[in-house]
């Protein structure tokens, strides 16, 4: 699959099929600097990922492998579903440390057999794994797993698998790692081998802008920090999420300050606007002939409306008198309103 992250933070996925010789082409794509490429490739239950990639006018990009690591903890959809582990709770906590994020899963499991637990049948010779957990690609500095016995602990490019059976009942698996931030827009996936109950995602709210697949809950505090809370539930084995995560430019003080700062610009563009358009269309007469005053003038009051909307918005959001999901949601639509106007204006 091809994975495009869009200047909005959206996410677009294109499936397509490899040939012979696992080759595969993708065309007629967005270029420039807001569009990133990751491509996708899915094999034995795994999720793989290439490096991403940036397209200009005109350019194409061949020779994009993908390395899969092949080992022997990787899972088949039918020997997991044939698996008396669940997962009751998985929580992920995401935090910004300088250049790069700071994870830590924590999954409570239960193996609702009698009898512990040794895995599906193997090929002669290799050991039985109980229990395979997925990693990010690119991940490093893998803490010590909690909860798990450090001999029977195998780490892969891939995850980890645990070739020791794992007894009856409830067990709680904690772990950390490192994964680098991207200059723009960084991408989580998150795929799952075994049946899921619920899935907390916090991500900290202070350095990061999250979105999400998994439907959003109200802002949490958690160890001393804000999170923005995304929570999944009831998710089956083979299936996976994502999470979008965009390092912030500055405080919230500060973005309503300037949000302010630019309310009253506007207003004092929409005096000089016009007389500047005939001064500029003056000196250019090959351009097309730009709006007519009324009509730029009415955009410009919309522009700055929605400002204001965002600015009253963070104002009461601030004082507590709305609910943060739907301050999330009416922000975000004003927002994606503010970027179709200001793109009608610059045309």
């Amino acid at each position: 699959m091809l994975i495009r992250m869009g200047p909005q933070q959206e996410v677009q996925r294109t499936p397509g099929q490899t040939d012979t010789q696992g080759g595969f082409r993708f065309e007629h794509l967005e270029t420039g600097q807001e569009y990133t490429y990751v491509v996708g490739i899915r094999y034995e239950g795994q999720l793989y990922r290439s490096d991403p990639v940036v397209l200009e006018q005109g350019q194409q990009v061949s020779g994009v492998g993908i390395v899969l690591a092949e080992h022997s903890g990787q899972t088949t959809e039918a020997a997991t579903a044939s698996s008396p582990i669940r997962i009751a709770n998985h929580l992920m906590v995401v935090v910004l440390q300088e250049d790069h994020l700071a994870i830590r899963e924590e999954l409570y499991m239960v193996n609702r057999a009698s009898t512990p637990y040794r895995g599906p049948g193997q090929a002669p010779g290799s050991p039985p794994v109980a229990l395979y957990l997925p990693l990010p690609q690119d991940y490093s500095n893998l803490s010590a797993i909690q909860g798990l016995t450090a001999a029977h602990v195998h780490t892969h490019a891939s995850g980890v698998s645990y070739t020791a059976p794992l007894a009856p009942g409830a067990h709680r698996v904690m772990y950390t790692y490192v994964l680098p931030l991207q200059s723009k827009v960084s991408t989580l996936l998150l795929p799952r081998v075994l049946d899921t109950a619920v899935l907390d995602v916090l991500v900290e709210d202070t350095q990061l802008e999250a979105m999400s697949d998994l439907p959003v809950g109200d802002r949490v505090s958690f160890e001393s920090r804000t999170f923005v809370h995304f929570r999944g539930t009831a998710l089956a084995a083979q299936s996976r999420s994502w999470v979008q995560l965009l390092r912030r430019t500055g405080t919230a003080s500060l973005l309503q300050i300037g949000a302010y700062g630019l309310v009253i610009c506007l207003v004092c563009l929409g005096i000089v606007a016009p007389f500047y358009e005939r001064w500029h269309h003056r000196g250019r007469q090959e351009t097309p002939r730009p709006l007519p005053g009324a009509r730029l003038q009415a955009r410009s009051t919309s522009k700055q409306r929605l400002l204001q909307s965002i600015v009253r918005l963070d104002e009461q959001h601030a004082a507590g008198r709305i609910a943060a999901g739907t301050y999330q949601q009416q922000r975000q639509a004003a927002k994606t309103r503010l970027l179709a106007l200001e793109q009608q204006l610059r045309r």
